[in-house]
């Protein structure tokens, strides 16, 4: 009973990061991958796909929601659908040069395909788009916490369209995460605790 009573005076800490990311880019069929190139252009007609990198070194907790905030460089005209999966590409080679051949074909591949981790429209007239992510995105989080972690992206309307083509290391590329830490009692709350257990110990005595 009185562990009961404690648990339930207990709170839970939430905090917001925002994580910047340590790289990004493009992949392509034919030319692969320039690992000086921050630029994370997506289509047109599903040529480019894109990732993000970040490191999840410092965060601490249970991540309760995540989302990937973008800022848009151009779009040449209308609107994109742009979709983002999980990458079971390594890091190291998502991250290296290549110059096209059968690792591009299968990073490029790996980056428009997959789990899907969240998807949203994007116009011509937005400057920054948030992607929030879905349950299958947090577990992924979750289970890279310290680690490096990835997520790819595709424009999923096939037309003429392209998506960030004059992005760069300058743009906004961040992970927006919700953070419960552990649960442990306000300064007060256990103050009230520990008033209530002498109390009842007072009782019990006079009994």
């Amino acid at each position: 009973m009185l562990a009961l009573q404690a648990l339930a005076l207990t709170t839970a800490q939430a905090a917001v990061v925002t994580l910047d990311a340590i790289d990004s880019g493009w992949w392509n069929l034919a030319s692969g991958h320039d690992s000086d190139n921050r630029n994370y252009a997506a289509g047109p007609n599903d040529l480019f796909r894109n990732f993000f990198v970040f490191d999840l070194a410092g965060v601490a907790g249970s991540i309760s929601s995540a989302t990937l905030r973008l800022e848009n460089g151009s779009i040449s005209s209308g609107t994109v659908d742009f979709e983002t999966f999980d990458v079971t590409t390594s890091i190291a080679t998502l991250r290296s040069d290549t110059s096209g051949g059968a690792i591009a074909d299968s990073v490029w591949a790996d980056l428009g395909s997959g789990v899907l981790f969240g998807a949203t429209p994007v116009g011509i007239d937005s400057t920054i788009s948030d992607v929030t992510l879905n349950a299958s995105a947090l577990a992924s989080l979750n289970a890279s916490a310290g680690n490096l972690w990835a997520i790819g992206g595709r424009v999923a309307t096939i037309d003429g369209y392209a998506f960030f083509s004059t992005s760069g290391r300058r743009e906004v590329q961040q992970l927006v995460l919700e953070i419960n830490a552990n649960n442990v009692p306000e300064p007060a709350t256990l103050g009230l605790v520990v008033l209530g257990l002498a109390a009842l110990g007072c009782s019990r005595r006079r009994r």
